[in-house]
C-alpha cells in the first residue's frame, strides 16, 4: 500500500471507530531520516501494576526536505486496567481498545529529532462534544549512533461522548525510549528493539489514576534510496 493511500485508509477507519476508546500507550521511536519515502511498523507489549498493553502500528513517511517529514500511522491498542472495574463491568469487557490516526511532522536536525504528533475527530450532538477524541505530542529524539537512540516526550489525549455519552477521559503521559539493538534484514529492511518507560495519569469518568508502564517495542522499517 502507497504511503497516500494508507493516509485514506487510516482516516477512513477512524471515522468508522465506534465504542469507548483507549488511549494510545508510549509514543514510541522516531523513524530515521532517509532519501526517500518510508513505511515502518512495529508491535509493542507490556505493562506495569494493574495493567497490561499490547498495541500495534503502521506508517509511511513521506519526505518533504532533508530536514523535514511528514509521517502518517495508524495506531492499534488494546488495555487492561484493573483500576477501571466499573466501566469494565458496564461494558462486559476485560481490555478496552483504541484506534488512533496520527499525522505527524518531523524535524530533522542534526543527530536530533522533533516529531510533533497530531490527531482530531468529533461532531456536536445533544451531549455536548459527541465523541470527540484528540491527541497531541511531543517526542525529542537523539541518534547516537548507527545503532542506538533515545528518546523522550509528552502527550495528552481525550475522549469525550464515547459509548452514548457515558464515558469520558483524559491522559497525560510522560514516555521515555531507548532503541538498544538493531538488525539489518537486507533489502533496505531493518528491525529495531526499544524499551519505552512510560508514565501517565488518566482521568476516567472522574476517577484520576496515576500508572507506570514498561513496553517493549518491536520495529522493522524501510526507507527508499
Amino acid at each position: 500500500m502507497s504511503p497516500r493511500r494508507l493516509l485514506a485508509a487510516s482516516v477512513a477507519l477512524a471515522l468508522g471507530a465506534t465504542g469507548c476508546i483507549a488511549m494510545a500507550q508510549g509514543v514510541g521511536p522516531v523513524p530515521r531520516p532517509g532519501g526517500g519515502e518510508g513505511i515502518h511498523a512495529a508491535l509493542a507489549a507490556g505493562g506495569g501494576p494493574g495493567r497490561g498493553t499490547v498495541q500495534t502500528a503502521l506508517g509511511a513517511v513521506l519526505p518533504a526536505a532533508d530536514w523535514f517529514a511528514a509521517d502518517v500511522t495508524l495506531l492499534v491498542n488494546g488495555v487492561y486496567q484493573s483500576d477501571n472495574d466499573g466501566l469494565r463491568a458496564k461494558q462486559e469487557l476485560t481490555v478496552n481498545w483504541g484506534l488512533w490516526p496520527l499525522l505527524s511532522g518531523i524535524f530533522y536536525m542534526g543527530p536530533v529529532d522533533l516529531r510533533l504528533s497530531l490527531f482530531g475527530i468529533g461532531g456536536g450532538g445533544p451531549e455536548g462534544p459527541g465523541g470527540y477524541m484528540g491527541h497531541a505530542s511531543g517526542t525529542l529524539g537523539l541518534r547516537i549512533d548507527e545503532v542506538r537512540a533515545l528518546w523522550a516526550g509528552f502527550s495528552a489525549q481525550a475522549v469525550f461522548g464515547c459509548c452514548n455519552g457515558e464515558y469520558d477521559a483524559v491522559s497525560y503521559q510522560v514516555p521515555v525510549g531507548l532503541v538498544f539493538e538493531r538488525v539489518a534484514l537486507g533489502g533496505g529492511w531493518d528491525l529495531a528493539f526499544a524499551l519505552e518507560a512510560l508514565w501517565s495519569r488518566e482521568t476516567i469518568d472522574g476517577r484520576a489514576a496515576d500508572a507506570i508502564s514498561l513496553l517493549l517495542h518491536v520495529l522493522t522499517e524501510w526507507v527508499e534510496t
